[in-house]
């Protein structure tokens, strides 16, 4: 009895973690997509500039 509800908390726990993470990763990219908009309207279409800029944003994003 004891372990099953010692595995209930800890399946419960890794839930939460679970929804955490994903509400985080949606987060970041909410954000770094106002970023890629820029990019694209500052530089020219599939520009190496364009591509830097996108890659900066996500990366910033991303923590890095």
């Amino acid at each position: 009895m004891g372990m099953s509800v010692a595995s209930l908390i800890i399946s419960g726990l890794i839930t939460i973690l679970d929804v955490m993470v994903i509400i985080v990763f949606y987060i970041l990219m909410a954000n770094s997509g106002e970023a890629i908009q820029k990019c694209q309207n500052d530089y020219p279409a599939n520009s190496s500039a364009q591509q830097q800029c996108i890659n900066d944003a996500v990366q910033d994003a991303l923590g890095g």
